[in-house]
């Protein structure tokens, strides 16, 4: 019973780092459309707002560190409270009103995807391989490191594709209607 259990609590917190993953890469997403994707403003931006050290970080991290003690690994109550924290950063994630969260234009859209494949896919391949345990442990890490895979995905679209602004997003928007002021004023 308590070694079912034990996995029962161990694929919750694989789905809540899953979870967390998303709003984690959300968030870095909106940071570097707000760098007009340009991979260097978005590390001194990392650098300036200290990216690294947040709360979120430093607690997954903290996290991770827990799950790679062996009695906190057995004890299902452990796991448990652990998961719920993990629960908690993505309720409080989703809970935030923060305009810069959330990417909107497709450029945002498609780095965020396919940082989020690339973290699934490492975190599904260590489950096949090494089993769930070591998967979760990968997880809080690609968590804790998710602004630098981020980085790295955008690093690489920019050989591909040049930087751009669409100005489809909220914090844009007075932008375009100010173009649209301009251009009535032209027009007449």
């Amino acid at each position: 019973m308590p070694q079912n259990a034990l996995n029962i609590v161990y694929w919750l917190m694989l789905a809540a780092i899953v979870a967390e993953m998303f709003f984690m890469v959300r968030k870095d997403c909106a940071m570097l459309r707000q760098e007009g994707y340009d991979t260097k403003r978005y590390v001194d931006s990392l650098r300036k707002t200290e990216e690294h050290i947040t709360v979120k970080r430093v607690l997954t991290f903290a996290l991770l560190m827990m799950m790679l003690v062996d009695w906190v690994q057995s004890n299902v109550y452990d796991v448990a409270i652990l998961v719920l924290v993990i629960v908690g950063q993505c309720v409080y994630a989703a809970r935030v009103k923060d305009a810069g969260t959330t990417p909107c234009d497709n450029r945002a859209k498609t780095l965020m995807a396919i940082s989020l494949a690339l973290m699934t896919a490492a975190t599904a391949t260590v489950a096949a391989v090494s089993g769930v345990l070591r998967a979760i442990q990968m997880g809080l890490l690609l968590v804790c490191f998710s602004y630098v895979i981020t980085g790295a995905v955008n690093w690489v679209s920019a050989i591909i594709r040049k930087p751009e602004n669409t100005g489809n997003c909220p914090e844009t928007r007075l932008d375009i209607d100010e173009m649209k002021t301009e251009k009535q004023d032209k027009e007449r």
